[in-house]
């Protein structure tokens, strides 16, 4: 079923679909046996050939068969077509390829696995992903394969946040044979969770737009909901957090007074020991960030952290001269206690923790237009790349 997830999570009409809880069980689709081809036509031809295959055998193409213009030269760029095909296609649309002399990659369905951490106040699903060699995580000899982990959508408004999370997902399965992807996918698995807060994020596509908290009922108020980046239990309702059920950064009654941060947490510690990195998608500002968002007092990690975070800003301006700031939490933006990132510093002990805010700097702030989508989540994941590197090496 995990196609079928990547489908749904794609298409924009039915993001908020995929994230409520109506009753429907996609468990029984059995995709057992499937395929998924990177498709690579080299000529008007093929393209015609490619688009013919889809009506004649009923493929499920994840992009449509189209020419691209390439303004640099002459040349036209011909896209690569992801198609999935049964098992009893498989073969004979295989041989008709190779009749046609259209280069294919196979891309392996035992990449990928569909995961839910837990429930909603409202009980929406939080579903995740995670991404790696399978075949290998379940050997007993992978016990010591690390994992990165990326969190999206903890705050409902920042809609950059998911979107750089379901991206992220399709562009690890359809790059996954090149060599550089490759490398990483056999050294890590990671664990993409989309939307933490998914009732806030269906809240804003529904009635309020700006909307930031979970939606949970606080008794004693009429407001509703928590922040649930301060309802971590790191330095809990300290500085940059407040009590009032009112305000943007309430804090919650307790630490994890909020289900969805209970759940990850505890999701979270199920890893404990194994987490190599750890980065927490938000927006908006274009910063590159590390603990401590309580304090101003520098971790034992900090030139670490800020040797991989120059690295990444540096590859972030290389590739549209987008410019990033970075630092600490509490040196850069401000002070911010009960943040996941704290939390998965110091509880869970994983060294390598950073918080991200994406673009803009503020002419669309949370609005950022579709046209920034796909180069915002192509910088951040260039960030993110370099700042694996430089941790590996120091």
């Amino acid at each position: 079923f995990f196609f079928l997830f990547i489908i749904t999570v794609v298409n924009t009409e039915s993001t908020i679909d995929f994230h409520r809880n109506n009753g429907d069980d996609d468990a029984h689709l059995d995709y057992d046996g499937y395929q998924l081809l990177r498709i690579k036509p080299i000529n008007n031809k093929q393209i015609e050939l490619i688009k013919q295959f889809q009506y004649d055998y009923q493929l499920d193409y994840w992009n449509q068969p189209v020419i691209q213009q390439n303004n640099d030269n002459n040349n036209n760029n011909f896209q690569s077509i992801l198609t999935l095909i049964n098992p009893q296609q498989k073969q004979f649309i295989k041989s008709k390829l190779n009749q046609s002399n259209i280069n294919y990659d196979i891309i392996n369905p035992k990449m990928a696995e569909k995961i839910s951490i837990g429930y909603s106040y409202e009980r929406r699903n939080i579903f995740g992903i995670k991404i790696g060699n399978l075949m290998m995580n379940n050997n007993s000899s992978s016990s010591d394969q690390k994992i990165i982990f990326v969190e999206c959508g903890i705050h409902a408004r920042e809609w950059i946040s998911p979107a750089f999370c379901i991206w992220l997902a399709g562009h690890l399965l359809s790059s996954s044979t090149t060599s550089q992807l490759t490398s990483l996918i056999d050294h890590y698995q990671f664990i993409i969770i989309p939307s933490v807060n998914v009732d806030g994020y269906v809240f804003t596509h529904t009635h309020q737009r700006l909307w930031r908290k979970t939606r949970s009922r606080q008794y004693g108020s009429f407001c509703i909901g928590a922040d649930p980046n301060r309802n971590w239990d790191s330095s809990w309702c300290q500085k940059g957090s407040s009590y009032d059920p009112c305000t943007d950064i309430y804090c919650g009654k307790r630490p994890f007074s909020e289900i969805e941060t209970r759940q990850m947490a505890t999701f979270l510690q199920k890893y404990n020991g194994k987490i190599f990195a750890y980065f927490a998608i938000h927006s908006y500002s274009q910063l590159w960030m590390f603990p401590y968002g309580y304090s101003s007092k520098r971790i034992n990690d900090y030139n670490r952290l800020r040797s991989a975070s120059q690295a990444a800003v540096n590859a972030i301006r290389s590739l549209y001269g987008t410019q990033y700031k970075y630092g600490s939490i509490a040196d850069v933006i401000y002070l911010a206690s009960g943040a996941s990132v704290d939390y998965v510093y110091d509880k869970l002990q994983v060294k390598n923790s950073f918080a991200l805010e994406l673009r803009d700097t503020g002419t669309y702030g949370f609005q950022l237009p579709i046209w920034q989508i796909i180069p915002t989540c192509l910088e951040t994941w260039t960030g993110i790349k370099a700042a694996i590197k430089i941790l590996e090496i120091y």
